[in-house]
């Protein structure tokens, strides 16, 4: 019997994995949206609870229908509540998740070791959790409360974090990244906050099945369900607040400063021509502009090597490395929204007006190169102007709003899922089964 049911769990992990990853590539399509999208993100919140209740079930025998209700409807309501808030906000859209998609993949890019890395630890977590799970298994009778527990404890760590621990790492990369627009950062804050709903109850959870919510196990087990426990709240709600809350304000913050460092060198090329050009010197014009040509190169050299995703703005666009063809649709699908492409396109544009205005003096007679580089320096004149009005306005109170709603938030869904988690743990461990 237990042999039996063993390989069935192996054959249902198998085929969760395979679901798994075909539903994460739906997902990552760059133009995915509407119902394909739904029901691509749907299946994967009924793969994750199904999945898990199941692989505790073919573990131990524990299966609880009141588990598999309480598990859905939180599920749901984390769906409906990303859904309204992104609504609302007006901040999910196909060419943001495209942007996720390519900030992903460049944190591979820039990182390799550490990913490649994070990748070996995460199946070799998985490999344990394989083995305990088969030890615990053959160890304890089937049916008994001791099993249950060591079911419940390694099916939550090997199919909820480890998993996942590497999405949320990221995540917590993308939203403090200071290259994202903040419409982007603001779609990945609500996905991860309705998430929350999800797998803030698994967490929740684990921490009552080790001990953290009611003393030591098993012996607390009688009275878990009347225990109040500060402990699992504060953990609950520290996950949100130090994965999600604190990186998306370090990542405003860096933004609003990284897309004004941008600007303002733009503003300093514009301010140094201008000044060029009012100066009536007829022979300093070409060398002056010249110099400031060679900057504006230096300056677009070190851009489009600071990253490898950059390489996309290359003449090599069609051809990308191996490395880069996974995220090539993505990075086209959303050059727009990353101001180190727009700075790049700013500066290309720029040189070539430095060529266009030392071909134009070049071709002036004498006594009228002086008037020629007076009508110049007013255009840049009104653009100096126009960017730092942007500088100024790079900055805006839309983070400190989401930051108060999302700590709110967070701390209203901590507090009710940290007795869901209670309930949960309740059902399990009084050994407690309805089929």
């Amino acid at each position: 019997m237990k042999l039996l049911t063993f390989f069935l769990f192996l054959g249902a992990f198998t085929l969760q994995s395979f679901a798994n990853v075909y539903l994460v590539k739906n997902l990552n399509l760059p133009r995915i949206s509407g119902p394909r999208f739904f029901f691509a993100t749907e299946g994967r919140v009924l793969l994750t609870i199904f999945g898990t209740l199941l692989f505790i079930y073919l573990l131990s025998g524990l299966w609880s229908w009141h588990l598999v209700i309480l598990f859905l409807v939180i599920s749901q309501l984390a769906v409906i509540l990303g859904t309204v808030l992104n609504a609302a906000l007006g901040s999910s859209s196909e060419k943001s998740r495209s942007r996720i998609s390519a900030a992903m993949g460049e944190i591979g890019l820039n990182h390799p070791i550490i990913y490649t890395l994070s990748n070996f630890l995460a199946g070799f977590t998985l490999l344990g959790f394989l083995v305990a799970a088969a030890v615990a298994h053959f160890r304890y009778a089937w049916g008994s409360q001791p099993l249950y527990i060591a079911a419940v404890k390694y099916t939550l760590i090997g199919m909820i974090f480890v998993p996942n621990i590497q999405i949320w790492g990221r995540m917590a990369a993308i939203l403090s990244s200071e290259d994202l627009d903040e419409d982007t950062r603001q779609q990945v804050l609500i996905n991860q906050l309705a998430d929350l709903l999800s797998y803030a109850i698994f967490i929740s959870l684990a921490l009552w099945a080790f001990g953290v919510g009611a003393g030591p196990l098993p012996a607390t087990l009688a009275t878990v369900a009347n225990t109040f426990s500060a402990r699992v709240s504060i953990v609950v709600l520290a996950f949100p607040m130090l994965l999600f809350m604190l990186p998306y304000w370090i990542g405003t913050q860096r933004g609003s400063r990284f897309r004004s460092k941008l600007v303002s060198k733009r503003r300093d090329f514009t301010a140094t021509l201008a000044d060029i050009l009012k100066t009536p010197l007829a022979a300093s014009y070409i060398p002056a502009i010249s110099n400031l040509h060679t900057q504006v190169r230096v300056e677009l050299t070190d851009t489009m090597q600071s990253s490898e995703i950059m390489k996309f703005h290359s003449a090599n666009l069609d051809n990308p490395p191996p490395a880069l063809t996974y995220s090539k649709p993505f990075v086209e699908a959303s050059q727009d929204l990353d101001p180190r492409f727009r700075h790049v396109d700013e500066l290309i544009k720029f040189d070539a007006e430095l060529q266009q205005i030392t071909a134009d003096l070049t071709a002036q007679p004498p006594l009228r190169v002086i008037r020629a580089a007076e009508r110049w320096s007013k255009k840049y004149e009104i653009r100096k102007k126009e960017l730092n009005i942007e500088i100024k306005s790079s900055s805006n109170t839309r983070p400190v709003v989401l930051l108060a709603v999302g700590t709110l938030l967070s701390a209203l869904i901590s507090s009710i899922l940290s007795d869901v988690g209670k309930t949960a743990w309740s059902t399990i461990a009084t050994g407690t089964t309805h089929k």
